[in-house]
């Protein structure tokens, strides 16, 4: 898993947290971002 982090990150640069899509119990955590995404 942290070398897929670590290649997310090349790939993702801007992103300064890691968006685990194959990580099942952060789903939670990146849907709560996304909400607060739209808000903003």
């Amino acid at each position: 898993d942290t070398n897929k982090l670590q290649h997310n990150r090349k790939l993702f640069p801007d992103y300064h947290v890691p968006i685990p899509v194959f990580d099942p119990g952060k789903k939670q955590g990146k849907r709560s971002s996304r909400l607060r995404e739209k808000k903003l």
